[in-house]
C-alpha cells in the first residue's frame, strides 16, 4: 500500500482551473 496524505489529494483536486475548493477526510482501516 502507499501513504498519501490528505494535502496531496486536495492539492490535485483543486489543481483544474475550475475548482475553486476540496476538503479531503482521512479514514484509517486496516490492510
Amino acid at each position: 500500500g502507499h501513504h498519501i496524505g490528505t494535502a496531496e489529494v486536495e492539492s490535485a483536486l483543486v489543481s483544474p482551473p475550475k475548482s475553486a475548493e476540496a476538503a479531503v477526510v482521512g479514514v484509517e482501516h486496516e490492510v
